[in-house]
């Protein structure tokens, strides 16, 4: 069972249209799906392309050592996927990251 703040390395292909394609990594972002369902697991996607603009759904991560690149979240393309999907754990995201991002999806759905 994946527990929230865990990176996976996801593949997100075969996918359609403008939907995010390869492997990427994503941070699990609630235990909740699995509870409900361990066959799944709400991911938020990592990108290594800065935001054209200040988005409060976008965290810069720079305290993590298992990433190559510096990474934002996609907080806004959250996603419950498949745990087949996962191909591994990179690590973990520190605690206090981890509250930045849950402050930021609670703010988000209020």
């Amino acid at each position: 069972m994946y527990k929230a703040g865990q990176v996976l390395l996801i593949k997100f292909h075969p996918s359609s249209g403008n939907e995010l394609k390869k492997y990427r990594p994503a941070i699990v972002v609630s235990d909740v799906a699995q509870n409900a369902d361990k066959r799944f697991v709400l991911i938020s996607p990592l990108s290594t392309r800065q935001p054209r603009k200040k988005n409060s759904l976008e965290i810069e991560l720079t305290d993590v050592n298992f990433l190559r690149e510096k990474s934002y979240t996609m907080l806004w393309y959250l996603r419950t996927l498949d745990t087949r999907r996962v191909k591994f754990v990179l690590g973990s995201l520190p605690p206090k990251t981890m509250k930045t991002i849950q402050k930021r999806l609670q703010k988000m759905f209020t």
